[in-house]
């Protein structure tokens, strides 16, 4: 049995960025996909946050965001659809870099790679983190910080027999909501059970540094998150 710590974030997080090794992407396909007018899609933290946390209590479904359509973890094409992702569902690749793309008359690989290279970077950033979710086994328990209720309580549950999932979520014309397209990274979860931060159970800043990224292995404080589990009878 291993332990994670899984955060059901509802804001964009940091920006994590890794080296890309390999130059095997589909460059020009990337290319006319971002060279299209972004999707007008509205942010609703509130909305997001309540969907995510009734499909964990309710549904026993523990999503993930960066999930929107094509960003399946198991596809190869995952680097070229996040980078389109950016630009497509986020509208977050400047101007000036669609600019820098629109004037080159000659489309070499290698350049079109220097101008993009930033946005590779962060979708292998975020692709290290989110395979996580993949990595995880059944049995597997995991603490959700912050959930249902931001800085009094945190939530438990156990991994399902169920392996990772990719639900895409595309609500087509009726979407106008950024969760209505987001969070589609599934692993099923049961045994969930909610407690309050204190001294009987866990403090807030057990879940502090190195616990920041949205899915994380255990490594500090292990035996106090253990001890929990078998004081509490939690699971």
């Amino acid at each position: 049995m291993r332990l994670w710590v899984h955060r059901l974030s509802v804001s964009e997080g940091g920006d994590p960025a890794a080296a890309v090794d390999e130059l095997t992407f589909d460059l020009h396909r990337v290319l006319r996909e971002i060279r299209k007018t972004p999707l007008a899609i509205n942010d609703d933290r509130s909305g997001a946050r309540e969907c995510l946390v009734s499909e964990l209590i309710e549904h026993g479904r523990m999503r993930q965001g960066w999930g929107v359509p094509g960003l399946d973890l198991r596809k190869r094409a995952f680097h070229d659809n996040f980078v389109i992702a950016i630009r497509k569902y986020w509208n977050a690749i400047p101007q000036s870099t669609i600019d820098a793309l629109e004037a080159r008359d000659a489309w070499d690989d290698g350049e079109l790679f220097g101008i993009l290279e930033s946005a590779y970077r962060e979708a292998e950033g975020r692709h290290r983190i989110l395979r996580r979710m993949q990595e995880m086994s059944r049995g597997d328990v995991v603490f959700l910080p912050n959930i249902p209720h931001d800085g009094s309580t945190f939530t438990v549950a156990r991994i399902a027999d169920a392996g990772y999932e990719f639900r895409e979520r595309n609500p087509g014309d009726r979407g106008r909501m950024m969760w209505e397209f987001d969070f589609g990274h599934v692993r099923t979860v049961r045994d969930v059970r909610t407690y309050p931060y204190g001294a009987e159970t866990l403090r807030a800043s057990m879940f502090g540094t190195p616990y920041r990224h949205a899915v994380d292995k255990v490594s500090a404080r292990a035996e106090a998150l253990e001890s929990f589990l078998r004081i509490s009878n939690a699971l």
